[in-house]
């Protein structure tokens, strides 16, 4: 299957979920920031993130040299925001069993902040794999051509 096609498909069905499902908040603190997003629109920017790269890959394949790192990028891009979001909804969810006055709900909050920025930063961090692609791919193409 073409990246391209699986990154439409998929964000078809992201906006699909999108007006499907009930709303309700994801809550993330994120490097001291703490941001409120409602899922629906958290699920359409996903979408719509995915159309972009749809779109790159589509018309930059040819320069493109290893489909590992496409692969990598994609399923990262998809995967890490939706267990992000999981996360954020199972940690909201289970406040309501933690006792906030107790000594140990200070850690509970700190390593799921912990996760959180981790998870956020690989998914940034990812990101940058479109891009050492199409340039490793350039510079081989330049090379073959300069032969």
């Amino acid at each position: 299957m073409k990246p391209y096609y699986f990154l439409l498909s998929t964000a078809i069905l992201f906006i699909l979920a999108s007006v499907l499902i009930s709303p309700f908040e994801l809550n993330f603190d994120i490097l001291d920031t703490y941001i409120i997003i409602p899922v629906t629109q958290f699920l359409r920017c996903q979408a719509a993130g995915l159309l972009i790269f749809a779109a790159f890959y589509k018309y930059l394949s040819r320069y493109l040299l290893l489909k590992l790192l496409t692969w990598m990028h994609i399923l990262s891009f998809i995967f890490l925001p939706l267990i992000f979001a999981w996360m954020s909804y199972s940690f909201n969810k289970s406040l309501a069993v933690v006792e906030i006055s107790n000594q140990a709900s200070a850690s509970y909050f700190e390593r799921n902040q912990q996760i959180n920025n981790y998870i956020f930063l690989v998914l940034i961090a990812m990101q940058i794999l479109p891009l050492f692609n199409l340039l490793y791919g350039i510079i081989k193409r330049n090379k073959k051509g300069a032969q």
